[in-house]
């Protein structure tokens, strides 16, 4: 129960961190006052600790609505006991809070931020403009560039994702011979891995795509390095006394 409730919780809450984001990012890259003014980081906060009390208060139903039964030896599976939530749970949660929605900000604001890049960059280039932008706009640029590749990459390991979700949803009723059994149960695996790997690879992108986070990321680590280096050199070796040395001190104090 509780694997399943964290899971649930933080997938969407995960989910919609991102597709806020993005959302952030296609106001700052607004030409207009009014959109840019809209992003603030004191509006993010806020977001964000509604999310997470609002996805935490969405998810005790899966508490409450599952139960826990002997499966095999030594082993167990979660069963849900209402078929209502059942369907709120395949058809819902899963096709549109998991796939659907997500995919469709991720998409749409993705495309309408990359138009407003593009028409950043073509002004750059022109003859009478040609002074660098400010630190605090290159810093957004590059930002704004590391979301749009996060966006590429979930979409990508999202929609076969979405895919597989829906057709299994589809045949669930289905009588099947164990060759396609296994078929499919290999399919959902691998897309469940493609889903699931968006967690953890933002880090590497964010890397990738950054040369400044490359160099504070390794200057970081040089500078951590050092510093244990310095504080081992700095510990002094300490001999602790022995009836020996204690008998010398004393013969020579007489």
């Amino acid at each position: 129960k509780s694997r399943q409730y964290l899971g649930h919780v933080s997938i969407l809450t995960s989910l919609t961190c991102v597709s806020l984001a993005t959302i952030d990012r296609y106001l700052i890259s607004c030409r207009e006052v009014r959109f840019r003014q809209m992003s603030k980081i004191s509006t993010a906060r806020i977001l964000c600790i509604l999310t997470i009390v609002f996805w935490s208060l969405h998810g005790l139903p899966i508490v409450i609505m599952v139960n826990i039964y002997p499966a095999a030896a030594n082993q167990t599976v979660c069963v849900n006991r209402s078929i209502i939530y059942g369907y709120y749970l395949n058809y819902f949660i899963i096709l549109i809070l998991y796939n659907i929605l997500p995919l469709t900000i991720f998409i749409l604001f993705g495309l309408l931020t990359w138009r407003n890049m593009h028409k950043i960059q073509r002004r750059r280039i022109e003859p009478q403009q040609q002074q660098r932008l400010p630190t605090t706009q290159r810093q957004e640029y590059q930002l704004t560039k590391m979301l749009l590749l996060q966006i590429s990459s979930i979409s990508i390991s999202t929609i076969p994702y979405a895919i597989n979700t829906l057709y299994n949803t589809i045949t669930s009723q289905i009588q099947k011979d164990s060759l396609r059994t296994a078929q499919e149960n290999l399919s959902t695996t691998v897309t469940n891995f493609l889903f699931y790997l968006n967690f953890a690879v933002s880090f590497y992108i964010y890397l990738i795509s950054s040369k400044s986070l490359r160099k504070k990321f390794f200057r970081k680590l040089l500078s951590t390095y050092s510093g244990c280096k310095q504080v081992t050199h700095a510990i002094s070796t300490i001999t602790a006394p022995t009836p020996n040395n204690l008998d010398r001190t004393t013969t020579r104090n007489n």
